[in-house]
């Protein structure tokens, strides 16, 4: 698939596009009936904050050993985390972003 067909899909409103928590475990999640996809930004901010903090804290770099221990160290993480605090993490990395990024 190219990248063109991607955005001549999203472009073509087939299906509404919706920004919400789905669970932690789930980044996106399209409902063919309704025609909507879903996107847990959420998750993704926290998740991805999760991993570049266990490269740092154990020092592994990103070789294909250290990265499935890296993958297993997040998936404990999640599991201990409440759904509230992985929101928190995720409010507070997109309150950055406005401040910070772009």
């Amino acid at each position: 698939m190219k990248i063109e067909e991607i955005l001549e899909f999203y472009a073509s409103g087939e299906f509404e596009i919706r920004f919400c928590w789905i669970d932690k475990w789930t980044y996106a999640l399209m409902d063919h009936d309704k025609r909507e996809i879903y996107f847990n930004i959420e998750l993704w901010f926290a998740e991805f904050a999760l991993h570049e903090l266990i490269h740092r804290k154990y020092g592994l770099s990103s070789g294909n050993k250290e990265e499935k221990a890296v993958l297993k160290k997040l998936a404990a993480i999640k599991r201990k985390t409440s759904v509230k605090d992985l929101k928190k993490l995720a409010a507070m990395l997109a309150g950055m972003y406005k401040t910070r990024g772009k």
